[in-house]
């Protein structure tokens, strides 16, 4: 049962890549960075979830979990496939469920292959 969702739109990060240790202890975890909606109350310090950058602008950093070193490269892939497809969708064009369906079907295909 998911707990959450990532909008895509949103991810400010240049891809999806595995979490620097030091940033997370867990092994195969994931990190994505996405920018925070205007007028959100954030810490101004200390939290994992809620960075300001250099320039000062906030992200919310998305730290994700896999199993296996294999489950977090077939998520790696996955997820820098359907955010590539949302990057390259006009504003005007963009359907959430367009990024839901390439997720499911990258996912699918690499689970098939």
């Amino acid at each position: 049962m998911p707990i959450g969702d990532i909008d895509l739109a949103t991810v400010v990060s240049d891809k999806v890549v595995k979490a620097p240790r030091d940033l997370c202890a867990r092994p195969n975890t994931i990190l994505l960075e996405s920018s925070v909606p205007a007028g959100l109350i954030v810490p101004d310090s200390g939290s994992l979830v809620y960075v300001k950058k250099a320039d000062g602008s906030v992200v919310r950093r998305h730290l994700l979990a896999a199993d296996t070193a294999k489950d977090r490269d077939v998520w790696l892939d996955c997820l820098n496939k359907a955010l590539e497809y949302v990057r390259c969708c006009p504003d005007d064009e963009y359907n959430p469920s367009h990024a839901t369906r390439a997720v499911s079907a990258a996912h699918a295909y690499t689970i098939f292959q």
